[in-house]
């Protein structure tokens, strides 16, 4: 007998299929009625065409059949605002920015296009055009989005303060959006402005009072302000409620190793492992999860110090990664003619990863660049020990302990 799972999978991929071929019958006549169609006809099969490949998510060849519609430097409002969607949607930005930014002197008063360019602008970094553009646009009309995004690009120059202001207001607007309280707490969070947390979290669940976002934030405030029983009720209340996220179980575990009840705790910290054991972030977790078994369990080898260990190895960069990393780094400076900093970046390449000996030649090189003959001399004889005789590197290295040797002895 086929799980249940599987069931409802199956039943949905056949609900979907008829659907899907429906819209390219649909398409297939709509081809037919475009290729004898001219002027009012030809436009409006063609941007039903357009609208059926946008439903079925083929935003690209939506776009496509749209440019058919085109002259250049149309005016033409609709289809070139179902053409910037298709772009906003394939995530081709450049172009759908292009096009929101023309649209916006087209259609002054459309709303839709300032917002898209707005989080467009936005998603490109371009924080200063965002705050110009937003201000621009509230001086006209005051929408939550406008004042979401503008709290955004606010957070990501680190003036939080004005981020705050922004969020706060779109709030306002619309009080019951979680994503913003999201948003606020972070900010007061990072401040340790715990009492405004909750009074801000209490007042949002007294009109949503199933919501586990906001609940889940209201159980932070709550650990972190050490009121770990509260804090693991409400954990306990999202748990029971459906909420199987990593950060339930984090910081129930968490409350739970706190009240000295190490069995529980340990089986909501793995269980957060399990769910997301890849973050860097959790070198905390590893090491809690070590702290909780040293607690209860016997047998540190076997028990306690792997978790110490996981935490060591997300906790320090993989030593190869990092030599070649150096050694990239020593070359950009090596062709910059940045002779010391190349030498010590070298060295760190060869201390992490002793395979690296063509650092040897580099750092003698280096020396010899500097000047300083016998340095370059002493780096060029430790690579022949480590060196593959008959190697080109190695045959440069002879050529270049013949030169120097010569350049010392007239010296002497």
């Amino acid at each position: 007998m086929k799980r249940p799972s599987v069931i409802l999978v199956s039943l949905l991929v056949c609900a979907l299929v008829p659907s899907h071929a429906q819209s390219r019958r649909d398409i297939a006549r709509l081809d037919s009625l475009i290729a004898t169609s001219e002027g009012t006809a030809f436009r409006e099969a063609t941007l039903k065409k357009a609208t059926l490949l946008r439903r079925m998510f083929c935003h690209d060849e939506a776009a496509d059949v749209l440019m058919t519609l085109l002259e250049p430097e149309s005016t033409d409002i609709e289809v070139l605002g179902e053409l910037a969607d298709c772009y906003y949607q394939a995530g081709r930005t450049d172009q759908a920015a292009e096009l929101y930014s023309r649209l916006q002197n087209l259609a002054p008063d459309n709303l839709g296009f300032k917002v898209r360019y707005l989080n467009l602008a936005y998603r490109a970094e371009l924080y200063p055009l965002v705050l110009q553009q937003g201000r621009a646009f509230l001086q006209k009309d005051t929408l939550a989005p406008v004042l979401s995004v503008m709290g955004n690009a606010f957070v990501q120059l680190e003036q939080l303060d004005s981020a705050l202001v922004y969020f706060q207001d779109a709030l306002r607007r619309q009080p019951r959006n979680a994503l913003t309280v999201s948003k606020i707490s972070d900010i007061l969070l990072s401040r340790r402005e715990f009492a405004e947390v909750l009074k801000l979290t209490d007042a949002f669940l007294e009109r949503e009072p199933g919501n586990l976002t906001v609940s889940q934030i209201k159980g932070v405030a709550l650990y972190l302000q050490g009121k770990f029983r509260e804090s693991a009720q409400i954990f306990e209340k999202n748990i029971a409620a459906g909420d199987n996220s990593y950060g339930t179980h984090y910081y129930l575990g968490q409350n739970y190793s706190r009240l000295h009840l190490y069995y529980q705790a340990d089986n909501h910290l793995t269980r957060a492992w399990e769910i997301d054991s890849t973050a860097t972030t959790n070198v905390n977790l590893a090491v809690a999860i070590g702290n909780t078994h040293s607690q209860y369990l016997y047998g540190h080898e076997k028990y306690v110090a792997p978790w110490y260990e996981r935490a060591l190895d997300l906790l320090e960069p993989d030593p190869e990664q990092l030599a070649s990393i150096y050694q990239d780094l020593a070359s950009s400076e090596h062709k910059a003619e940045l002779w010391d900093k190349a030498i010590e970046h070298y060295k760190e390449a060869y201390r992490l990863n002793p395979k690296l000996i063509s650092c040897i030649s580099n750092i003698a090189y280096c020396y010899e660049q500097k000047k300083d003959k016998r340095q370059a001399m002493d780096w060029y004889e430790r690579y022949l020990k480590v060196g593959t005789p008959g190697s080109q590197g190695y045959q440069f290295v002879e050529e270049s302990i013949r030169y120097l040797r010569g350049e010392l002895f007239m010296e002497e």
